[in-house]
C-alpha cells in the first residue's frame, strides 16, 4: 500500500515540475528584431551605350564596296575616311558632264563674241557703202545745180540729184542704226538660248561633283567604330547600314524604370551599376529623364500568364574610369537618399516582386 502512495506522489511531483518548465519557457520573452530602414534606392535593368548614343554610318547611294578603311575598336576623327566605294562610273559621267559645259561654254563664247564681231563687220561696211553713196550724190548735185542756171540740165535732173542724196542719206541712217544694233549685242535670243544650254551643263558638272564627293563616306565626328555591317566587294544599296560608331569618352545607360519610380528620380542622383550578379560595378548619376512611358511584357514564373507593365526610360552617365563595354546588360540602383554606398540591399517596397528591377543584384 504504501508502495503505490509514493509511486503516486513521484508521478505528481514530476508533472508539477513539467508543468512550471512548460509556463517557465512560454513567459520567456525573445530579443527584439532589427527593423529595415526606410526606402533608399530603385532598381531598374538596363543596357550600355556611348556617351551620345550609337551613330549608324549609311550610304548615301547604291554601289559596289572597294575598300573598308577602319576596323572594329578603332578611334577615328572627325573627317577621316571610312569606306571606299568603285567610283569609276561616278568618274565618267563627271567626265562626260564637264566636256558638255566646255562645249556649251565655247558655244556661247562663240554667240556673245564671235559671231558679234563678224555681224558689226559686215554692218560696219554696209554704214561705209552707205555713207559712200551719199557722198557721191552730194558731189553730183554740186556739179549740176551750177549748170541749171546756164540751162545746160533742166530743174528734173537737179531734183533727180536731190532725191537720190535723200535716199542715199536714208540708207546711210538704217545701216548706221544697224551697226549700232550690231554693237549692243546681236541676236539676242540666240545667245538666251546657248547661254541656257550651258547653265545646264554646269548643273550636270556639279551633281556628278555631289555624287563623287559623297561615295566616300567620312566619320561625322570623333568616336570608335562599333560594328561593320559591310564586307569588301558587297553590293551596297542606298541608306544601307555600312558601319555604327560612338564617343567612347565617357559611357551612358538607358535604364527602364516602372512608370511609378520615375516620379521619385531627378536629375544628379547618385547611382550604382552593376553587370550581373558579381561582375564589374560603376558608379554613375542620372542624367535625363524620358516623358513617355511604354509597355513592356514580362512571363510569370511556371505560368503562360505574361504580366504588363508601364516603364520610362532614363539615362545614368557613368563615371569616367568605367569601362563596362557598350551593350552590357546591367542593374541600375539609384540612391535615393543621396549616397550611392550600402543601399544596395534596401529596395522600394513598392516595387513589384515581378518587376525587372527585382532582378538587380547586390553590389556588396
Amino acid at each position: 500500500m504504501r508502495t503505490v502512495v509514493r509511486s503516486s506522489l513521484l508521478v505528481l511531483l514530476t508533472a508539477s515540475a513539467a508543468a512550471t518548465a512548460t509556463v517557465s519557457l512560454g513567459v520567456r520573452e525573445e530579443p527584439p528584431k532589427s527593423v529595415a530602414p526606410s526606402v533608399l534606392r530603385i532598381a531598374a535593368p538596363g543596357f550600355v551605350e556611348p556617351r551620345h548614343g550609337e551613330l549608324t554610318i549609311s550610304a548615301r547611294q547604291a554601289g559596289t564596296l572597294a575598300d573598308v578603311l577602319v576596323q572594329e575598336g578603332q578611334s577615328v576623327k572627325a573627317g577621316e575616311p571610312l569606306v571606299r566605294f568603285d567610283d569609276r562610273l561616278a568618274r565618267t559621267v563627271l567626265a562626260t558632264a564637264r566636256a558638255e559645259q566646255a562645249a556649251a561654254q565655247a558655244a556661247l563664247t562663240g554667240a556673245e563674241v564671235g559671231r558679234a564681231q563678224e555681224e558689226v563687220a559686215v554692218r560696219r561696211a554696209r554704214l561705209a557703202e552707205a555713207e559712200t553713196r551719199v557722198s557721191a550724190a552730194r558731189r553730183r548735185m554740186q556739179r549740176i545745180d551750177p549748170l541749171l542756171e546756164k540751162g545746160i540740165v533742166s530743174q528734173r535732173d537737179v531734183d533727180a540729184a536731190a532725191d537720190e542724196i535723200a535716199i542715199a542719206e536714208a540708207q546711210a541712217e538704217v545701216a548706221r542704226r544697224e551697226l549700232e544694233i550690231a554693237l549692243r549685242g546681236d541676236l539676242p535670243h540666240e545667245i538666251a538660248r546657248v547661254r541656257a544650254l550651258r547653265d545646264a551643263a554646269a548643273s550636270r558638272v556639279a551633281e556628278a561633283e555631289g555624287v563623287l564627293d559623297d561615295h566616300d563616306p567620312r566619320a561625322p565626328g570623333d568616336g570608335t567604330i562599333l560594328r561593320l555591317h559591310k564586307r569588301i566587294g558587297e553590293t551596297v544599296l542606298a541608306s544601307e547600314p555600312l558601319l555604327t560608331m560612338g564617343d567612347l569618352s565617357r559611357r551612358r545607360v538607358r535604364a527602364e524604370f516602372r512608370d511609378g519610380d520615375i516620379l521619385k528620380l531627378k536629375p544628379g542622383q547618385p547611382s550604382r551599376i552593376q553587370a550581373g550578379f558579381g561582375g564589374s560595378a560603376c558608379d554613375g548619376s542620372v542624367e535625363r529623364l524620358g516623358v513617355s512611358a511604354v509597355t513592356r511584357s514580362v512571363s510569370v514564373e511556371r505560368s503562360t500568364e505574361r504580366i504588363d507593365y508601364r516603364v520610362v526610360e532614363a539615362w545614368i552617365t557613368l563615371s569616367a574610369d568605367c569601362r563596362l563595354p557598350v551593350g552590357a546588360r546591367v542593374d541600375v540602383l539609384v540612391c535615393l537618399d543621396g549616397t550611392d554606398r550600402d543601399c544596395s540591399s534596401r529596395t522600394d517596397p513598392g516595387t513589384p516582386p515581378d518587376h525587372p528591377g527585382d532582378r538587380v543584384a547586390a553590389d556588396r
